[in-house]
């Protein structure tokens, strides 16, 4: 009985101690597996998986990180590294198309050089000196290496595979090779079902991704250099059968805001995108000045956020005493608008001539702006009077009221002064929304009428002179010639 347990209490032992288990593997090894939020696809949307590690002892670098894909269904787009991975860890993804293989690769190169630099060669092997420390990437939980991108082709149909093989080697800190296993595969249904999808894949600012950008994130603040006043956006839809459309290419100084707006496949849903995008300028409050043609001294200064723009204007920039300052145009006119501070310590609006280097006032309420003309509308001077039949009226332009006069005919008119300076009577066509000088007639036509009358009498008087002249003399003549005989 003694003999028979010692047996059976020996070959427990072996079978312990001898034979490997599946928990013991578990833990020496890394296991390695694929994930993916999406359950289905639709023809033309991005197909994401993620490649994932149970855990990452030390480890410096990977390699023959191999997922096969279904080439006929999808095509290949991008890896991205993970951000659960230092950032001078890097994740390289080489695609071979024609048999439908990405092999991934990763290196923490920062960390194998300060390895190498604390490492020293013994008669007994390799030693680190005693500045060392094991800086290596480490965690015991579930770690991302990367995310592969794929498109889903216009001809795919029913399902697409994927396959992670299980060649994967690991390096830890120590040098020591690490193994890896995984039996993961997976498919995903393709459903043909018009795509909802109105979200982007990535926006790219002239070449560059916005840091940070989420597709289901909608605002976005982004910086650019001073010197850049043209933007470039490039975008990737979520589904390659969604369209966008961005408002504007042109950056100003300061704070300008851009939309992306995203329409899916459907035609119905949509998303929009905002980024607003900063071009600091070189001039700020109090920094830079210059005097205009007559002396004058003018300081830039911040525009206020509450500053009101005239209408037809718009933001751009202008390069006044080598400085690049922001500036408001409208189309047809060669003047800026410009907001600076004066001698007397106004601030506000100027308009600016760059040809002459000249500087006048603007007032949102007195100043008429229009193409290739700028107006001031002025008080009448006590020697000038009002055409006869103009009486007084408000009239209406560009949305707003101004004094004026007008007559029966409908003739309307106002006392203005021109950018050079010359003051009158201007004429208002309401179907052009244009201004002409407007000349005073109406004593001259007077004249001209008196006058007229004045000869046309004289002309009267002397035709009945001239008819009784004639008729005299005639009468006189007649007699001469035919005297009448006279009674004895």
């Amino acid at each position: 009985m003694r003999k028979t347990l010692a047996l059976i209490l020996t070959t427990v032992l072996l079978v312990v101690f001898l034979v490997p288990s599946a928990k013991t593997l578990a833990i020496e090894d890394i296991y390695v597996y694929m994930s993916t939020s999406q359950e289905t696809v639709n023809l033309g949307d991005i197909l994401e998986i993620k490649i994932m590690a149970e855990r990452m002892p030390h480890v410096v670098s990977f390699k023959n990180l191999d997922v096969s894909y279904d080439k006929v269904q999808l095509s290949y787009m991008s890896a991205v590294t993970s951000t659960d991975l230092p950032e001078t860890f890097t994740v390289s993804a080489a695609n071979d198309s024609n048999v439908g293989v990405v092999a991934v690769n990763g290196k923490d190169e920062s960390v194998e050089d300060y390895i190498n630099e604390h490492k020293t060669s013994t008669e007994d092997g390799e030693e680190f000196d005693e500045d060392y420390e094991d800086i290596s990437f480490n965690s015991s939980d579930a770690v991302e290496l990367c995310t592969l991108k794929f498109r889903v082709v216009s001809a795919a149909y029913e399902k697409v595979n994927f396959v992670l093989s299980a060649e994967t080697t690991f390096s830890n800190s120590l040098g020591e090779s690490i193994g890896s296993y995984t039996a993961d595969y997976f498919t995903i249904p393709i459903t043909t079902d018009v795509s909802k999808d109105s979200s982007l894949d990535m926006i790219k600012i002239n070449g560059k991704p916005i840091p940070g950008f989420k597709r289901d994130s909608l605002e976005y603040a982004y910086t650019v250099d001073k010197n850049t006043s043209v933007i470039d956006f490039e975008c990737e839809p979520g589904n390659s059968f969604a369209t966008f459309e961005v408002t504007g290419t042109d950056l100003t100084f300061g704070d300008n805001t851009f939309y992306i707006d995203v329409t899916a496949q459907d035609g119905v849903t949509t998303t929009r995108y905002k980024i607003v995008i900063n071009r600091p300028s070189q001039v700020t409050e109090g920094a830079a000045g210059f005097l205009d043609n007559k002396g004058q001294m003018f300081t830039f200064v911040n525009i206020p956020d509450d500053a009101i723009i005239p209408e037809g204007f718009r933001k751009s920039s202008i390069n006044i005493n080598g400085f690049d300052v922001q500036c408001y145009v409208t189309d047809g006119m060669t003047q800026v608008l410009i907001y600076v501070l004066d001698s007397e310590g106004e601030s506000g609006f100027r308009v600016y001539y760059p040809d002459l280097n000249k500087v006048i006032n603007y007032s949102s309420t007195n100043t008429i702006i229009k193409k290739s003309s700028l107006y001031t509308v002025k008080d009448i001077p006590p020697d000038v009077k009002v055409p006869k039949g103009f009486t007084e009226i408000q009239f209406i332009c560009d949305s707003k009221q101004y004094p004026g006069y007008v007559n029966a005919a409908g003739v309307v008119i106002c006392y203005l002064e021109t950018e050079k300076g010359v003051r009158g009577f201007y004429r208002y066509d309401f179907d052009t929304q244009s201004f002409t000088k407007y000349e005073v007639k109406e004593d001259t036509d007077a004249l001209y009428k008196g006058l007229f009358n004045f000869c046309l009498g004289v002309a009267i008087f002397e035709a009945i002179a001239i008819i009784v002249i004639v008729y005299v003399v005639r009468r006189f003549r007649k007699e001469r010639v035919n005297p009448r005989p006279r009674r004895v």
